[in-house]
């Protein structure tokens, strides 16, 4: 895909429209990509460690934004990519979301009781935070914009609705990852050693 400003009247450069084949072999490719990365915002979650956890997810969502970007043709500095991310995370994303996800990884510095809690609450949160702005940008460069002419406000409605969705996804996913673990230690158990009586 090109980047072109002819489509755009306002002077904001747009990307040429995919083909529909070539717009679901991308799409698909795209939601694996997504998908990837909501898994790792869940270990992300998971660290012990506050406000570090926030630094790895944010560079994380980052990393989506650009390799989103990357195949739909699109490439942007780093700066530009962080300016989005950034203007989608303090206008589009409701205020109690932001402070929820502060708020339970400053929980986890409380010794005992907070880490306990905050593991419980924070890797959905995280990973429901990465499948919303996974999804929006990926619909965003599907529909020919760019980061350019990216507007996170107007986005809002839509990116609250996706991180409700995002948090019934991380849910399945943590659900799906604890039955297979659970499945793994049985079969470990089954198949362990036997001692055999020696005539």
């Amino acid at each position: 895909m090109t980047t072109s400003t002819s489509a755009a009247e306002s002077g904001v450069p747009t990307a040429t429209p995919l083909d529909p084949v070539q717009a679901e072999q991308i799409n698909e490719k795209a939601q694996s990509l997504i998908r990837t990365n909501m898994l790792i915002a869940l270990g992300i979650g998971f660290s012990p460690f506050p406000t570090l956890d926030l630094v790895a997810l944010l560079a994380l969502q980052l990393n989506l934004v650009r390799l989103l970007g990357k195949l739909y043709g699109q490439e942007f500095s780093e700066d530009i990519v962080k300016k989005a991310v950034m203007s989608l995370i303090g206008s589009a994303v409701p205020l109690s979301m932001s402070i929820k996800v502060a708020a339970f990884s400053l929980l986890k510095a409380i010794p005992l009781i907070g880490p306990g809690v905050a593991v419980i609450v924070q890797p959905l949160l995280a990973g429901a935070m990465t499948y919303a702005v996974g999804q929006l940008l990926n619909s965003h460069f599907a529909s020919g914009g760019t980061l350019l002419s990216f507007d996170p406000v107007r986005q809002k409605a839509y990116f609250t609705k996706l991180v409700e969705e995002g948090m019934k996804v991380a849910q399945r996913e943590r659900a799906t990852a604890g039955s297979a673990n659970v499945a793994t230690g049985s079969a470990n158990v089954a198949t362990g050693p036997v001692n055999v009586p020696v005539a």
